[in-house]
C-alpha cells in the first residue's frame, strides 16, 4: 500500500488503529475507506510539525475541513454518534489536530504507522 503525507509518498505494509473510535483496520480493504473518508471533506491542513530520523518521524498538522457528503456517508457505515441529524452538518467546516508517528526500516520504507487525532474537539464542533 502506497500512503501519501503532504506530499511524501512512502510504501507501507501496516495495519491503522483508530485510537479514537477505537476501531482497527488491516490490509487495503479496512484502510482505504479510512484514507478516502478522510480526503473526501475537502481540507486545507497546516503543518505544525515535521521532523524525522533515520528510524522515527512525526508529522503534526491542523485539518481544517468542510463536512462532505462522502464523510457523512462513512460515518454513518461506521455508525458515528452523532449529536443530531448527521445531514444537518453538511457544509459544515472543523479544525482537527493530528499527529502522524510511523517507523521507518532499513528499507527507507514505512513500515509501521500511528495517527492520533483529536476526536473530542471534532465532535464538539459537531452539536
Amino acid at each position: 500500500m502506497e500512503v501519501l503525507i503532504m506530499g511524501w509518498a512512502h510504501e507501507f505494509e501496516s495495519e491503522v488503529i483508530l485510537a479514537e473510535a477505537p476501531v482497527k483496520a488491516s490490509g487495503k480493504g479496512e484502510v482505504i475507506p479510512w484514507l478516502k473518508a478522510g480526503s473526501a471533506d475537502q481540507k486545507k491542513p497546516i503543518i505544525i510539525t515535521n521532523a524525522a530520523t533515520k528510524d522515527w518521524g512525526v508529522f503534526e498538522y491542523w485539518n481544517i475541513g468542510t463536512v462532505s457528503e462522502e464523510l457523512i456517508k462513512f460515518g454513518n457505515e461506521q455508525k458515528w454518534p452523532w449529536s443530531k441529524s448527521p445531514d444537518s452538518f453538511l457544509g459544515k467546516k472543523y479544525r482537527a489536530a493530528q499527529c502522524v508517528v510511523y517507523h521507518i526500516n532499513q528499507e527507507g520504507k514505512i513500515d509501521f504507522m500511528r495517527q492520533y487525532l483529536d476526536a473530542g474537539r471534532v465532535w464538539e464542533q459537531l452539536k
